[in-house]
């Protein structure tokens, strides 16, 4: 529990009051503008534990992690026509942990 207090405190409050209206079923969707660097894998947990979707843009293509866990890699000249067919075999499958998503400064 103390993790998960960290790792929700590491965000901007605006940012906080959002990602738990979506934990709690109040809302949809939210969107998470940055996490800090240290704070990556436990967000990951997090997003995880809390049966949570998420997508994120990484060196290689965007990154889709389902409630269910399965991860999804989809390359950046693939990106569009996903966006039309939202067909999963565009994709591949990968592991959340190996696909690192894009940092300003080189980091991660």
């Amino acid at each position: 529990m103390g993790d998960k207090v960290k790792i929700i405190d590491s965000l901007h409050p605006q940012q906080i009051c959002s990602l738990l209206a979506v934990i709690d079923g109040v809302k949809p969707s939210t969107i998470v503008e940055s996490i800090e660097v240290n704070m990556w894998r436990g967000f990951l947990s997090l997003v995880k534990s809390e049966g949570l979707a998420i997508a994120y843009k990484t060196y290689r293509g965007y990154a889709l992690l389902t409630p269910k866990r399965e991860c999804f890699l989809i390359p950046h000249g693939k990106w569009r026509i996903f966006l039309k067919k939202l067909d999963l075999s565009l994709c591949r499958r990968c592991e959340i942990k190996l696909v690192k998503p894009v940092s300003e400064n080189g980091l991660v």
